[in-house]
This record gives C-alpha cells, sequence and structure tokens, in this order.
C-alpha cells in the first residue's frame, strides 16, 4: 500500500520499504517492485523501520512480531530468512493483560544497523525491564533498567563508534556509551555502561523524541513533536531551530546530504536546509512531493537522490552528488544522459572544477563549471546528437581526470 513507515537504499540503488499496515517490498535493479510474501504486517502488528548492513543484509523491524533478517540475493525466499523473537535473541515480550500466558507479541519501534555492522532495536513497552536489544554478529545482548535505563518507550535509534543515541517518547535522549568489544567467544561481555541524559532542562524542545541525526560537521540535531534543536557543545545544551511555518512543529526524520544540507520530513510536508541556513518547505501542493506526512528520508550514498516515504506513497528527487574522493574517479550521473529525461547531468568533481566536453575525434563541445552541470548542448546553444562524449576535468588545484559520457537524442 502506500502508506510508508520506512525506506532504505542498498548500495546497488534498490530500494527496500516497510509499509506500515501491508509488510515489506522492494525496488529492484530493473525498476520492478516486489512485495516479500512472508513477511505479514497489519493494524495489529505494524512495521516500524527498515536498515540496510555493510554485509547487504535487510533488517525489518515490526509492532508486534519482532525482526526479520532478509537475505538480498533471495528476498522472496523465507527459506533464507530469519525472524528474531524471544527464542532466538534478547528481544523480550509485552505480555497481554488478557492473555497474559501468550508471551508473542514484540515490539519494535526502530531497528538500526551501525558501520560495524552491529544491529541495534529499540525494544518498547517490553517486560523485565528490557529496552534496547543489540545483535553483534549472532551475539545478542541488550541494555535495560538495570543498567539504569528509566524508560521503556524507546521510539528512535542513531549508533556511534562505542556509543548509541537513545530518543525516547517521555524523557528526551540518552546515550549509552559502552565498552569494545561487546561479545567474546559468541557471548556478551558484562558491561557497565555510561549513561548521560538530555532533556528540556538541556534545551530541548520536547521530551518525546522521534529524530537523531549527526550532520558532515559532526553537530548533533534533534527532532521532536515540538520542533527541531540543534546541540552547541560549546554552550552544552540545545537550541531551537526556527522552520517555515507551515512545515508545522513535528519532526518525523532527518537526513543529511553530501552538502550537508539537512532534509527534515514534518508531519505537514518536507524541509530542506541548506548548510548556509536557508530553508525551503515543500508539500503536496507546491511540488511533486506525492504526501504531506513525511515518515522518513533516505538518501542513496553513491548518487545523491534523495527517497521520501510518506503515508501516501514515496518521492524522489536529486540531492548533490557526493564528491569524487580524487579527481581520477569523477563520475557523471545518469549516464547515459537521455536529453529530454533529464534536465541535465552531474559531475561530483570537487567545487569549482572545469568540466571540458569534447566528440571522441578531440572536437570540444563545450566548457562548464562542474556545479552547473551540462543541459546537452554545445557552446552554441544547440544540443548535441546521439552519441559517446568525453570530458576531461580539471580541479581548481590542477589536477585532471577524464571520463565518458554516453548521449541520447530522440
Amino acid at each position: 500500500d502506500n502508506n510508508i513507515a520506512d525506506i532504505a537504499v542498498d548500495d546497488r540503488g534498490r530500494v527496500w520499504t516497510a509499509h506500515t499496515n501491508r509488510g515489506a517490498s522492494f525496488l529492484a535493479e530493473g525498476g520492478e517492485w516486489n512485495t516479500i510474501p512472508y513477511i505479514v504486517a497489519g493494524p495489529s502488528a505494524p512495521m516500524t523501520s527498515v536498515d540496510v548492513a555493510p554485509d547487504g543484509m535487510i533488517w525489518y523491524g515490526i509492532f508486534g512480531s519482532g525482526i526479520w533478517r532478509v537475505d538480498p540475493l533471495s528476498p522472496l525466499n523465507p527459506a533464507a530468512a530469519v525472524n528474531y523473537r524471544k527464542s532466538n535473541s534478547s528481544l523480550m515480550w509485552v505480555q497481554n493483560p488478557q492473555n497474559p500466558g501468550a508471551l508473542n507479541y514484540f515490539v519494535v519501534q526502530d531497528v538500526v544497523v551501525d558501520k560495524q555492522g552491529r544491529v541495534w532495536a529499540a525494544n518498547a513497552f517490553a517486560d523485565s525491564g528490557a529496552v534496547i536489544a543489540w545483535n553483534d554478529h549472532d551475539c545478542w545482548g541488550r541494555f535495560d533498567a538495570s543498567d539504569g535505563i528509566t524508560s521503556n518507550a524507546p521510539f528512535v535509534l542513531y549508533p556511534l563508534d562505542s556509543s548509541v543515541l537513545v530518543g525516547f517518547g517521555n524523557i528526551g535522549v540518552m546515550e549509552i556509551n559502552f565498552r569494545e568489544p561487546l561479545c567474546s567467544g559468541g557471548q556478551p561481555i558484562e558491561q557497565t555502561p555510561r549513561i548521560t541524559q538530555r532533556t528540556t532542562a538541556n534545551g530541548l524542545p520536547s521530551e518525546l523524541v522521534t529524530a537523531l541525526l549527526y550532520d558532515n560537521s559532526d553537530s548533533l540535531w534533534v527532532g521532536t513533536n515540538l520542533g527541531l534543536a540543534r546541540y552547541a557543545r560549546d554552550r552544552r545544551r540545545f537550541f531551537e531551530v526556527e522552520m517555515p511555518p507551515d512545515a508545522g512543529l513535528t519532526v518525523n526524520t532527518l537526513a543529511v546530504d553530501a552538502n550537508n544540507g539537512i532534509w527534515i520530513g514534518t508531519s505537514l510536508g518536507l524541509v530542506v536546509r541548506e548548510a548556509g541556513g536557508d530553508m525551503t518547505f515543500y508539500n503536496s501542493g507546491n511540488s511533486g512531493l506525492v504526501g504531506d506526512h513525511v515518515a522518513e528520508i533516505d538518501i542513496d550514498a553513491k548518487t545523491g537522490d534523495v527517497w521520501i516515504a510518506t503515508r501516501s506513497g514515496i518521492s524522489q528527487t536529486r540531492g548533490p552528488l557526493p564528491t569524487a574522493a580524487d579527481i581520477g574517479s569523477t563520475v557523471v550521473y545518469p549516464n547515459p544522459f537521455v536529453i529530454g529525461e533529464t534536465e541535465r547531468v552531474r559531475f561530483n568533481a570537487p567545487s569549482g572544477s572545469r568540466i571540458t566536453i569534447t566528440t571522441v575525434s578531440g572536437h570540444q563541445v563545450t566548457s562548464i563549471d562542474s556545479n552547473t552541470g551540462w543541459d546537452g548542448r554545445n557552446s552554441a546553444g544547440e544540443l548535441v546528437v546521439t552519441g559517446v562524449y568525453l570530458f576531461a576535468v580539471r580541479s581548481p588545484e590542477g589536477e585532471y581526470g577524464t571520463g565518458k559520457i554516453a548521449v541520447i537524442n530522440r
């Protein structure tokens, strides 16, 4: 269905979606959508989250039936998938007062995989004080009330190298610092984590935290049901960030692009905050955004494409192309470039680089700034014909790189 709870893009460009009341699906490389039939969700057990691990495995969280791990090589094969509950993980159930003997309801509000491949799950409302379940390469453990966590309502997670940020529904943000390693010999090592809590007393607009993000300059952003805040290290407190009035206050999700722009999904639309602070508000009335309630945003690390999940479907737009690690690895996107389908191609060369485009025989077609991109026209303003073209890129420091562009002019 069109009610999307979460979305994630893997390194092959496939899009994985968590549908609130219908289950899971993915967009294959050829553009075909596929439903994952063995993952069942509905109003009594809605889907909440999806994330992609460094090894390519797909992890889904459900409010009711725990966690699913899906093999991306055979995602439609239930024999290749694993459903984690109490019997094979550190998740803890929620006891049903009407049926206390049925210990089979596992609330997972969020599931996130960190850079080391560790899986983190917000195990909400669980019995026995369980709060955060984690899986370090098939070694399961958890942080709970015995570690000093004073709420059983974790909503959102943001793992770091040796800590995990937890946004709660009633006590703000906690950072749980733990010792490395988490496991030894396949068994969890006893921890005494150090916990730091930040609340409205530290400047948060609300203690109902809905989104967490560290941007490219290592600044912490926190979204709440009453607005957005940014943490100032020198002042040791949060300061509220004013958003366009039409955007409302409820921040559902945060993402950062290659230019350190912040993408803010709210219940009334989408706010894009440029690195310099300028903000633009988009909704279904002034843009192609398919729905106003933005639930999640994911940005393709290779292409910069922005995927926006809403309660009314999915929208896609282009964000900044990630900058090449060196001038020699500059690429052009999209390639092939179909004139008319795309306004212009983009180059991920360092900012301020100069691009010279030639025919394969060496005749110069045009010269452009890499930040502008190429619209398929020569220096006389005429559209070029179908064919393969070469580009040479020169950085502001004088370094060179080359590549090819396939152009289709229909």
